[in-house]
């Protein structure tokens, strides 16, 4: 790439702190350093991991470095090319206003949406500086740094603020519901037991019964939630922790007609907190259910399998159901996230999985199956010791 330097500034900033720096050879430099040639300059531009490219006043692109290259699938630009190729034409006017900027002699850096190839937009910040080719023309120097993580990680920032106002209002909230649902759970069970109770009345009486006890069903689920401490790290293993939460769940899962397949593998032990990872269970099993309780045709299946994997293992809870919307995919793990019909879910069930498998070192994965249903994929890392006989 020729990009010779230029007489202009000593020196050029090239992308933000903690990128390179351009020096022109043509600057004064500290003693002790071994003079940049036009060549080493060349080398260093095509050497840079950050896209650079000089452009022309009306936005054409001259030349491009390597990285700058593959931004096009690793094809340079086609002569007369512009940058306009490259960016959605929302953010082509504030990039010409800066190139044109450029040409008299100003510094711009702005942040911008651009292309790799043909994957989805992603952000960046430009920095477009003034500089001189070979023949001493004036030229616009692009540089690109990539800030699509910075973006991600802001946005996970003002996410977990909000969830940690939640969190404390939520905390409140359902410690001041729990008093009032244990009374009306108290005077509904005293009426019932009366004898000279009418029979109409004894129905709606165990109706609020029920709907009180769903209330309470949601703030324990809430205070769950909200409450945070560390597991007690225990090794143990997995397999009979699996068998034994199944257990408990074979009598609703025979009446809504589900079938269930275990495949459990020889695994290492996890170090973890039993009564957390049964729940973390309970709620992936219990979610399978509810993704099949509407499957009209087809079998209702439940999947559940155990693999040694580097590192520790891996849980497998598979479901016959719709599967996830593509939509609701990728925040499937959000608090208040749910495919379920209005006033059949809190939410907060997965978001609960996915809080104590962090919890305990690990990482949950969902994804759709391609011959239908949804994979929920658990891992744990091996425990430093071994599980206790059993």
């Amino acid at each position: 790439m020729k990009l010779p330097g230029h007489a202009q500034p000593p020196v050029n900033p090239i992308g933000g702190p903690g990128n390179a720096y351009l020096l022109p050879c043509t600057a004064q430099r500290p003693a002790g350093r071994i003079p940049h040639t036009e060549r080493s300059l060349d080398a260093l531009l095509e050497a840079l991991p950050l896209p650079v490219a000089t452009l022309a006043a009306d936005g054409t692109v001259l030349e491009v470095n390597r990285a700058a290259a593959a931004l096009g699938a690793g094809t340079p630009p086609a002569p007369d090319a512009s940058f306009r190729a490259y960016v959605p034409p929302a953010h082509q006017e504030a990039i010409a206003a800066a190139i044109a900027a450029a040409h008299r002699g100003e510094v711009s850096r702005l942040e911008v949406v651009y292309h790799v190839g043909d994957g989805p937009p992603r952000t960046g910040e430009a920095t477009i500086v003034p500089w001189k080719d070979p023949a001493g023309r004036a030229v616009a120097l692009g540089i690109l740094r990539d800030t699509s993580r910075e973006q991600e990680i802001r946005s996970e920032l003002v996410q977990m603020g909000k969830l940690a106002t939640a969190g404390e209002l939520l905390a409140g909230v359902t410690h001041e519901l729990n008093n009032p649902l244990a009374a009306v759970l108290s005077l509904a069970e005293l009426l019932a037991e009366r004898p000279d109770l009418d029979p109409e009345v004894r129905d709606d009486l165990q109706e609020i019964r029920r709907e009180a006890q769903r209330a309470a069903n949601i703030v324990r689920q809430l205070l769950a939630f909200v409450r945070r401490h560390d597991p007690m790290r225990l090794p143990l293993n997995l397999n009979p922790l699996v068998r034994d939460t199944i257990a408990l769940r074979r009598g609703a899962l025979r009446l809504a007609g589900i079938e269930v397949e275990l495949k459990l593998a020889d695994v290492p032990a996890v170090a973890g907190d039993e009564h957390q990872l049964q729940q973390m269970l309970l709620n992936l099993l219990t979610n399978a259910e509810h993704a099949m309780a509407t499957l009209v045709q087809g079998r209702r299946l439940l999947e559940v399998a155990t693999a040694r994997v580097a590192g520790g293992l891996e849980l497998i809870v598979r479901d016959t159901g719709a599967g996830i919307p593509p939509d609701v995919l990728p925040r499937i793990f959000d608090p208040f996230v749910t495919t379920k019909r209005a006033g059949e879910g809190t939410g907060l069930g997965l978001s609960i999985v996915n809080r104590v498998v962090r919890e305990h070192g690990g990482r949950a994965v969902a994804r759709n199956h391609p011959d239908g249903g949804a994979v929920f994929t658990v891992f744990l890392p091996e425990a430093a010791t071994p599980a206790e006989p059993g």
